[in-house]
């Protein structure tokens, strides 16, 4: 699951870069690509946070199975 989840960030990161090299052109974004890049920091934001509970978690489950 954290793979699927850092594959998620991942394909976000790529298109939030996308829109920023748009951005950058002499035309700029539309309001449309503000919003959508927007929207992409705000799913990241929720994605970053879940990728790290569930690391975290998983550290967790780690420390309590029995050594042998």
């Amino acid at each position: 699951m954290a793979d699927e989840i850092a594959d998620h960030i991942e394909a976000l990161v790529k298109e939030e870069h996308e829109l920023l090299d748009r951005g950058g052109s002499e035309h700029g974004l539309d309001p449309a690509g503000h919003q959508r890049l927007a929207q992409i920091r705000v799913e990241l934001d929720r994605y970053w946070d879940l990728l790290r509970r569930r690391r975290a978690q998983a550290r967790v489950e780690a420390a309590e199975r029995p050594r042998e």
